[in-house]
């Protein structure tokens, strides 16, 4: 896949260098801050070349898939690094629902792997008891158990982190202080 070709083509179809305010990936996703969302050409950017969806709500998305660092790398190539030395985002007037659902969602996306990793592999385990196949109190068992369930049991320090990150803070503070809290209960 040609990620140069496919950047050019995004930054045109999204407005420009000058329509960017800033730019970063989530897993799946490259995530436009704009200045302007109406200078958007959704219909043209959903058939851009490695491109597989585009949703506009508080940011541009321009779903990508397993590939987006590879994109990432390209766009931010052909912005001249848009996100170095450059401060914080202008902030465009946003609805409140809209600004505590990007909170929500930043928080717990990244989560999303690990919880479900840890779900399937507990679920594995409870079918393998169930047929017999193993048993409850071997300990390969209550080893695997226990690594199904720490996502969930380290929760709050997994959202201390991300909220670390969403909020541009001290991932170590957030982290000792959700624990301190933690070893009070």
């Amino acid at each position: 896949m040609d990620w140069n070709q496919s950047a050019s083509q995004i930054i045109h179809l999204i407005g420009g260098k000058e329509n960017i305010d800033h730019l970063e990936h989530c897993s799946t996703r490259l995530r436009f801050t704009l200045s302007d969302d109406g200078k958007v050409s959704k219909e043209a950017l959903e058939h851009v070349p490695g491109g597989r969806g585009v949703r506009i709500n508080a940011q541009c998305q321009v779903i990508i898939g397993n590939e987006v660092v590879e994109a990432y790398d390209a766009v931010n190539k052909h912005l001249g690094g848009i996100n170095k030395d450059q401060p914080a985002p202008k902030m465009k007037r946003q609805k409140l629902g809209s600004l505590i659902l990007d909170f929500i969602i930043s928080i717990f996306q990244p989560l999303v792997p690990a919880i479900a990793g840890g779900g399937i592999l507990k679920s594995l385990l409870l079918l393998l008891a169930a047929l017999g196949w193993v048993s409850t109190t071997d300990s390969t068992y209550q080893l695997l158990n226990l690594i199904g369930g720490a996502p969930l049991y380290f929760l709050p320090i997994l959202v201390a982190i991300t909220t670390a990150n969403k909020l541009k803070v001290n991932q170590i503070v957030a982290d000792s202080v959700v624990a301190q809290c933690l070893s009070l209960i």
